[in-house]
């Protein structure tokens, strides 16, 4: 793939099962590498994966690439794309934002990863991408109580987290400036996932933060839009509204290889949680069907990545059950959605290459979004499942 994004992506955070004696972290890696994925999405976090042996790295980001053996084999295959969760938020939660030791521990913690990304990885194409999970969440948080609609964040909590995602993009920033990006590339990102009120006017991330930061992109985990829609029409209206507000909040920012810089971090259709009220698929091929109109309407917005939530499943309801949250199952089935994304690379591979073999030169991001956005209509249109 030579480094080209191909957009359609999925990740691999917490899997609740594995099938053979590799690390949960190395069996789903190996798995979407196999799908013919070049992008890779995962969390710096040994307890998600259940690297016992590399529990006193947790927080040790540097030490727990340079040291775990999962995380090394995972650096060592060939994604092109990295996004990595570096969950550290919540400091800035605690009734007096965010302090300037806070401020420092923060910045010395993202300035020594970008250091070790930068310098480790020169020279092999690879790009790295650093954010935090579903930040709206530490906004609305009162003593572990997550009110979606709660209106009274207090401004220091907004203070501290313009602040804290400041810090980190200065040190990235900051270690780009010494080191350069010669074959290598690292980006910073913050994730939103309470934008539906935010349009309301509830204080968020969209409406609050995001024009005071100077953030490379916005990763949406893209639930509140997807939960009651009924139809391919429906999804280009509101999905569509939802990435524009989100675009449109943001500084501008030179430099940046990107057309557009909100991208889907996160967006899923589970089934068979059997709850009439979440308007769930009730079928694989369904769940397939939303994913493709998903996927079409994202790329003809422009998003520069969709993540499909996720590889492996790791929600387990209270019966026991599994929430459908995956492309291949608890049995080792690959379902519906993971064929569409095989497909997908395997299409586009034999595209690029004869683009290549005639013009000499990689497509740009925009022919080959064209011609993905031709793809995933041709699949949908084979499918020719209706939803409900």
């Amino acid at each position: 793939m030579d480094g080209l994004n191909y957009i359609l992506g999925t990740q691999s955070i917490g899997p609740a099962y594995g099938f053979t004696d590799d690390s949960e972290l190395v069996e789903t890696a190996l798995g979407i590498e196999e799908m013919g994925s070049n992008i890779l999405k995962i969390a710096l976090s040994p307890s998600l994966y259940d690297l016992t042996d590399s529990a006193h790295l947790e927080y040790d980001y540097v030490g727990m690439l340079s040291q775990d053996p999962s995380f090394k084999r995972v650096l060592e295959m060939d994604f092109d794309h990295y996004f990595f969760w570096v969950e550290r938020a919540g400091v800035f939660i605690d009734g007096d934002g965010l302090t300037e030791a806070e401020a420092q521990a923060e910045y010395q913690v993202h300035r020594q990863l970008a250091d070790y990304l930068l310098t480790t990885f020169e020279g092999t194409g690879k790009t790295f991408y650093i954010g935090s999970w579903e930040a709206d969440w530490h906004l609305v948080n009162e003593n572990w109580n997550w009110d979606v609609f709660r209106s009274d964040v207090p401004q220091d909590r907004i203070d501290g987290m313009i602040d804290w995602l400041n810090i980190r993009q200065q040190a990235i920033d900051d270690a780009k400036g010494v080191h350069g990006t010669d074959g290598v590339n690292l980006f910073h990102y913050v994730e939103v996932n309470l934008v539906e009120t935010a349009m309301d006017g509830l204080p968020r991330i969209a409406n609050e933060i995001l024009p005071h930061v100077n953030v490379d992109l916005v990763s949406y985990s893209a639930y509140d839009v997807t939960a009651d829609l009924d139809s391919y029409e429906t999804m280009k209206l509101e999905l569509t509204a939802t990435l524009d507000y989100l675009e449109q909040q943001l500084q501008p920012k030179d430099g940046l290889p990107f057309e557009k810089r909100v991208f889907i971090g996160e967006f899923g259709y589970p089934f068979g949680r059997g709850e009439a009220w979440r308007n769930d698929p009730e079928t694989a091929e369904e769940q397939a069907a939303r994913s493709l109109d998903f996927l079409r309407v994202s790329l003809e917005w422009g998003t520069p990545f969709a993540l499909y939530w996720q590889f492996y499943d790791n929600e387990i309801s209270s019966d026991g059950s599994y929430n459908g949250f995956w492309m291949v199952d608890n049995e080792g089935v690959e379902q519906p959605i993971y064929e569409i994304y095989e497909e997908f690379y395997d299409q586009s591979d034999a595209w690029v290459q004869a683009f290549v073999e005639t013009n000499g030169r990689n497509p740009t991001e925009e022919e080959f979004r064209s011609k993905s956005v031709a793809v995933l209509t041709e699949m949908r249109e084979e499918i020719g499942h209706s939803w409900g």
